[in-house]
C-alpha cells in the first residue's frame, strides 16, 4: 500500500465512512465540515510524522517525496468529493 492510499485509509477511518461511500456519493454539507475538519486534525498531527512507507506514487517529477506531492493528493480527493 502506498502512501496516499494509506492517507486515504485513515481519512476515511477517522470519519468514520467508506472509502466508496465518501468518493461515490454526494456529501451532505455537514460531511463536507466534517471531512475538511478530519483532514485538518490529521494534517496536524498524524500526517506530518508519517513515515515514508511506500515511495510509489509520493514521488515529484525529480523522485523526491514532498509535503507538496501529499497535499496534491489531499487535495485531488478534496476536488473528487467536492469538499474543497
Amino acid at each position: 500500500m502506498d502512501k496516499t492510499s494509506l492517507v486515504d485509509c485513515i481519512l476515511c477511518s477517522e470519519m468514520g465512512m467508506d472509502y466508496r461511500e465518501l468518493v461515490g456519493s454526494d456529501l451532505s454539507e455537514a460531511t463536507k465540515t466534517a471531512f475538511n475538519a478530519t483532514l485538518n486534525e490529521l494534517a496536524q498531527g498524524i500526517l506530518r510524522r508519517m513515515r515514508i512507507v511506500d515511495r510509489s506514487g509520493s514521488l515529484d517529477d525529480e523522485g523526491f517525496m514532498t509535503s507538496q506531492v501529499i497535499y496534491k493528493h489531499c487535495e485531488e480527493l478534496c476536488e473528487v468529493t467536492d469538499t474543497g
